[in-house]
């Protein structure tokens, strides 16, 4: 057949292509802050409440970019897609925190173009004191972001690089990371849960359900002793 070179090349291509890597090998990871700091898709926070959850830069095993000369600055933004819900306190997890990093910047000048401080939180962080590899499981610790529910509801709360421009996402001077780093919606989305608290007013009328039913109960109790009483007479 005239065309089985073609063909042949083609399957060669299609193969090259399978083998190779996707362009986005690095991504952001919520996780819990108890425990052994599971990874998490959703979470929930009372009205009035807080929860405290981790940033993590994951790269999975083997983690060979972020490795290649080890981490030496990142950052992570969290943006929500609405506002009125819920907040966040970013902290970067610094020495003093309990994390890899030396030092750390919270509302960094950011250059990612795409959210502003009114529906979002940023940090920074950077190691002076040498360059930060993965774990076992392939992914390095970057700071935490402590919620506050502001009013009931869900929504998705996403992170990304923020300073993309910059490339601190770096594993050596000449090697950034921030073209494999997944971003926008696909940067670890989050289901963010804002618990309502009922209102006292609501509050007033169960519990005055709730006397009202317990009379009841005993009222039925009473008619219903007087009742066989009267039949065993």
């Amino acid at each position: 057949m005239r065309n089985r070179p073609l063909l042949c090349a083609a399957a060669v291509v299609g193969l090259a292509l399978t083998a190779c890597p996707a362009s986005a090998q690095i991504n952001y990871q919520w996780a819990s802050d108890t425990g052994t700091f599971p990874a998490v898709t959703s979470a929930s926070v009372p009205q009035g409440g807080t929860l405290r959850l981790r940033v993590y830069l994951l790269e999975g095993q083997p983690a060979t970019n972020i490795n290649a000369a080890g981490l030496v600055s990142s950052g992570a933004r969290a943006i929500f897609a609405t506002p009125s819900q819920a907040s966040a306190v970013p902290l970067p997890a610094t020495i003093a925190n309990g994390g890899p990093w030396s030092n750390g910047g919270i509302g960094v000048p950011a250059t990612d173009g795409t959210a502003t401080a009114a529906n979002s939180a940023v940090f920074s962080v950077q190691s002076f004191i040498g360059p930060q590899n993965a774990d076992s499981a392939g992914r390095i610790l970057l700071g935490f972001f402590t919620f506050s529910g502001l009013a009931g509801g869900s929504q998705a709360v996403t992170l990304r690089d923020p300073n993309l421009a910059q490339a601190d996402n770096t594993s050596s001077p000449t090697a950034g990371l921030d073209s494999l780093i997944s971003n926008g919606t696909t940067g670890a989305p989050l289901t963010l849960t804002v618990t309502a608290v009922p209102e006292p007013g609501t509050l007033m009328l169960c519990g005055l359900a709730t006397v009202g039913f317990a009379a009841l109960r005993r009222r039925n109790r009473k008619t219903a002793v007087v009742e066989t009483e009267a039949v065993q007479a």
